[in-house]
């Protein structure tokens, strides 16, 4: 669901205004990350804004932004986790390699291979057809 400009209730975004300095302190408090907190809670925020004009306030909405947000940032830190660890096996896959076949003996195969290809299509392009 998009929200165009001017569309969402004042009196929700009122209630959002005045729930979202709390919501961040308690998230940032119990992540202490204040960035990742901040963006969390904008997220929560973003989907209160779509889902309360058409499902209504939740009994709390206090808890209900601290929770959407402390799920969204407990997301972001284990895709992060996620991402570093596809890094580092990248990482040690491309050692082990190195290990392998050291760099300049894969420059010098993969040269050879270019000049006989490039030996091959030389002699073809010179024959009749």
């Amino acid at each position: 669901m998009t929200l165009e400009a001017g569309t969402l209730d004042p009196a929700i975004g009122h209630l959002l205004r005045d729930l979202a300095p709390r919501v961040l302190a308690a998230v940032a408090r119990r992540h202490e990350d204040f960035s990742a907190a901040e963006d969390a809670v904008q997220e929560a925020m973003i989907a209160a804004a779509a889902q309360w004009p058409t499902e209504g306030v939740p009994s709390n909405p206090r808890g209900w932004l601290y929770q959407v947000a402390v799920r969204r940032l407990t997301d972001h830190v284990r895709s992060e986790m996620a991402r570093r660890r596809r890094e580092e096996s990248v990482a040690n896959e491309m050692s082990a390699i190195e290990t392998v076949v050291p760099p300049l003996v894969a420059v010098a195969v993969f040269a050879a291979a270019f000049q006989s290809t490039f030996a091959m299509v030389a002699k073809i392009a010179r024959t009749n057809l």
